[in-house]
């Protein structure tokens, strides 16, 4: 089920644009949540009376800015756009807008980093993906592509072998 209604912002230069507007405005106003289910392409072209290569064309410039995620079976995904300013509740009727850093500095391992820990660490990995390789995923739909190539140029540095 999605609660997502789409529409086209008629300041916009073009039909395609004004879905990806309309869609990055509702999010950003609270009327679509990160992780909402958005409607399939063809349901959006329905009911905008719209061609279906115009949804097509709004769901690339959506993709290229951050502001959904699709995934092969499972449906296409709000996310919050990465550019604009974190919100945070601070009480029920108010928000504290600030941008937010990604530190990893803070997932560092509390022991030393010794041979014996890092060849340990390493067939523990090992294991644990040979069993679940799923266990690295993300696990949720808002993570961003962003935040998630970070994690992994960080655990490269450290630990051989980790692809995406």
């Amino acid at each position: 089920m999605t609660s997502w209604h789409p529409r086209i912002l008629k300041s916009s230069r073009s039909k395609y644009l004004g879905i990806v507007e309309a869609l990055e405005q509702d999010i950003l106003e609270g009327r679509v949540k990160p992780g909402t289910l958005l409607p399939s392409q063809r349901a959006i072209a329905r009911d905008l009376s719209v061609d279906l290569t115009t949804v097509t064309r709004a769901f690339a410039e959506a993709r290229q800015r951050g502001l959904i995620r699709a995934r092969a079976g499972r449906g296409t995904f709000a996310l919050w756009p990465p550019d604009a300013p974190q919100v945070f509740p601070q009480s029920t009727n108010t928000y504290v807008k600030r941008k937010v850093t990604l530190d990893l500095g803070m997932n560092n391992p509390p022991v030393g980093r010794t041979h014996a820990f890092a060849a340990t660490l390493r067939r523990d990995l090992d294991r644990l993906l040979a069993e679940d390789p799923s266990v690295l995923d993300y696990p949720t739909e808002v993570g961003r592509d962003l935040d998630m190539q970070a994690g992994v140029n960080w655990l490269k540095q450290r630990i051989d072998g980790v692809q995406r």
